[in-house]
């Protein structure tokens, strides 16, 4: 079997499926499928099933997920992309990968990043004729205003 043909959401069946609907259902249609099924597979009805308390529950955590909006359209969302983890870990992952990205200069770099040029141009401001605090610009005063530039997000 190919890594890829794996089903990694595990054992998730589709609640539309469990309900007896299809996500173009209304909300008053999941009710009301929801009743005629939950009239059928509670637990009291059957007591001769040794899985209706399962199927009862699995029953109302569809109604639970089908009947709020919220969690529908998060529902709808992650049936419809594949993504390969069970929707219950993917909907309690939602809210806890939020980062950004920060580039940082480690002190080991030798060459500059931007190249200097031959001739200086007149648009250069007075900052360029003052010493820089760091001696590897020191060296090369001709491009002090394109890195400088750079690092305020100019460029």
């Amino acid at each position: 079997m190919n890594f890829f043909d794996k089903d990694f959401r595990g054992d998730e069946t589709d609640y539309y499926e469990v309900i007896g609907c299809n996500h173009f259902s209304s909300h008053q249609q999941i009710l009301t499928e929801y009743k005629v099924k939950a009239l059928e597979l509670h637990p009291d009805k059957n007591p001769e099933d040794e899985n209706a308390a399962e199927k009862f529950a699995l029953l109302q955590t569809a109604k639970d997920i089908l009947t709020n909006p919220e969690t529908r359209k998060d529902y709808d969302f992650w049936r419809e992309s594949g993504i390969p983890i069970p929707f219950g870990r993917w909907r309690a992952l939602q809210n806890v990968n939020k980062c950004s990205m920060h580039w940082v200069a480690t002190s080991n770099i030798t060459e500059p990043m931007v190249q200097p040029t031959s001739s200086t141009s007149s648009a250069h401001s007075t900052k360029d004729s003052t010493p820089s605090s760091n001696p590897k610009l020191n060296s090369n005063q001709g491009f002090s205003e394109t890195l400088r530039k750079f690092n305020n997000y100019e460029i």
